[in-house]
């Protein structure tokens, strides 16, 4: 066993298989991986298959990666496959060895950190990329689920990071079948934050109100649609306030659509 299998992330890979579950059996997506990377050289990974992660560290894939740049050098913003400039080795083997193909990554910063949720199809399954483009809300969405169901084996993966070798920087199945969005939203209980929220988390009853309240409706207006009391309302809406650290109303929505909320 080298120093890396050793590491929390390994015995891990039934729980996330398990919590991707829904997202494989209802379309053509094969693959999950979380992937962190913390300037200071630490990282953190969860996956589905236990076998790539394997290969990537007996290889020192980690070495050629392109998730391994300084925090400041990603945007939030999605990357294909294709798009890759570099790491061709990884993507070629990846492909052939373990049939993890026709990628998208989603990318979300935060401050001396950089999170990565890279889903893939098999090599038979070119077409999932129109899917990707077609249905980012979903993946969007299945970022969140993992994160509410995760989050337990995130924060112990937190405390038994991989240490890596800091690095020298330079200059189908049924495409057409998806899973309902709203299943998926049905069973999460918190919604985890990226950026400079990172570590926060609103309710399921305090997204509710925000997606509301960005609608326009008032507290009493959000108590009828939701069957709540209107002053549960306004305390939704207080605690938002006190999360997203804004008091007013353009505020909230600006941050809420930075974080993906609404």
């Amino acid at each position: 066993m080298t120093r890396f299998q050793s590491n929390i992330a390994f015995s891990y890979v039934p729980y996330v298989t398990e919590i991707c579950t829904p997202l494989f059996n209802n379309t053509a997506i094969s693959f999950f991986q979380f992937m962190k990377t913390f300037d200071d050289g630490s990282y953190m990974t969860l996956t589905s298959n236990g076998n790539w992660l394997d290969t990537y560290f007996n290889k020192q894939y980690y070495e050629i990666s392109n998730f391994r740049q300084p925090s400041h050098t990603y945007k939030e913003q999605f990357l294909l496959t294709n798009s890759f400039n570099n790491g061709v080795e990884i993507v070629r083997n990846a492909t052939d060895g373990y049939d993890i193909a026709n990628c998208i990554t989603l990318v979300e910063k935060e401050e001396g950190a950089c999170e990565f949720y890279l889903f893939a199809a098999g090599k038979n399954y070119p077409n999932i990329i129109e899917f990707y483009i077609n249905n980012m809300d979903f993946l969007k969405l299945f970022v969140f689920y993992f994160k509410d169901k995760a989050n337990d084996l995130l924060k112990k993966h937190a405390q038994n990071k991989f240490m890596l070798p800091k690095l020298s920087y330079g200059p189908a199945k049924n495409e057409d079948k998806i899973i309902s969005a709203t299943a998926i939203a049905n069973t999460i209980n918190r919604y985890y934050l990226s950026g400079k929220h990172a570590g926060t988390y609103l309710t399921k009853r305090e997204l509710d109100c925000l997606q509301w309240m960005s609608k326009g409706k008032s507290a009493s207006e959000m108590g009828l649609i939701l069957g709540m009391t209107e002053r549960t309302a306004e305390t939704h809406l207080y605690n938002i306030k006190q999360k997203l650290h804004c008091s007013k109303l353009t505020q909230i929505i600006s941050e809420a659509v930075k974080c993906g909320l609404i």
